[in-house]
């Protein structure tokens, strides 16, 4: 285990959880971010690290045969917060519905900073037609809009907020930090369906591009 800089992380405790026990064994990394469980019996076992459960890594133990599996994790603490604000309820939230789905590329509008958002497939094909939501929990808005013949949806959003993303029937596929105010930083997230997300900076009056990852 590293952290985004790909650095070995001591002393953290990871937790392994089967999900139909519910029973755990924990240890802590070594100083070379390294630890060693030796599973036995259960089928599925979920990943927590420092009591944030990763998602998108499931241990399954096969029951006919004996082996060894490695993983490597990066752990972003930051990140792990952020990623606990999403939410994936929608029907209860009496969200105030933004088409804009006819915005095209140019004049932002002051307070706002525009966003452009490629989905493509898991073999790079751009989606045309894909209703792409931006929703932001704080004011109860959810911006939506469509990719246009490039695969590209485009949004202008309020300024100071934190944003999260749905494609289709994908909730929190990723998520934009707008709480800065010398630019914004748009994160991806792990897909549960073969789509993959691309972005790019465009015109924002009021403030100086940060960088994205």
């Amino acid at each position: 285990m590293g952290d985004v800089n790909i650095k070995p992380i001591a002393n953290i405790e990871v937790t392994l959880q089967e999900q139909s026990t519910q029973q755990q064994m924990k240890a802590r990394t070594n100083s070379n971010g390294k630890v060693d469980f030796i599973i036995t019996k259960g089928k599925n076992w979920a990943i927590f690290i420092d009591g944030y459960k990763y998602e998108q890594e499931v241990i399954e133990r096969d029951d006919e045969a004996s082996s060894t599996l490695s993983l490597y994790l990066t752990h972003n603490p930051a990140l792990n917060e952020r990623m606990k604000k999403q939410t994936f309820a929608r029907a209860d939230l009496k969200l105030k519905i933004i088409d804009q789905s006819d915005l095209s590329a140019g004049e932002t509008k002051p307070g706002h900073f525009e966003i452009e958002i490629k989905v493509t497939n898991s073999a790079g094909r751009l989606q045309t037609e894909k209703e792409v939501h931006v929703l932001c929990l704080d004011n109860k808005t959810m911006y939506v809009s469509f990719t246009n013949d490039k695969g590209v949806a485009i949004f202008q959003l309020p300024t100071r907020q934190f944003y999260d993303i749905d494609v289709e029937e994908q909730l929190n596929a990723s998520f934009i930090n707008n709480d800065q105010p010398n630019g914004y930083t748009f994160t991806k997230r792990w897909c549960m369906i073969p789509m993959t997300w691309m972005n790019r900076i465009y015109r924002t009056p009021s403030l100086k591009k940060s960088g994205c990852h």
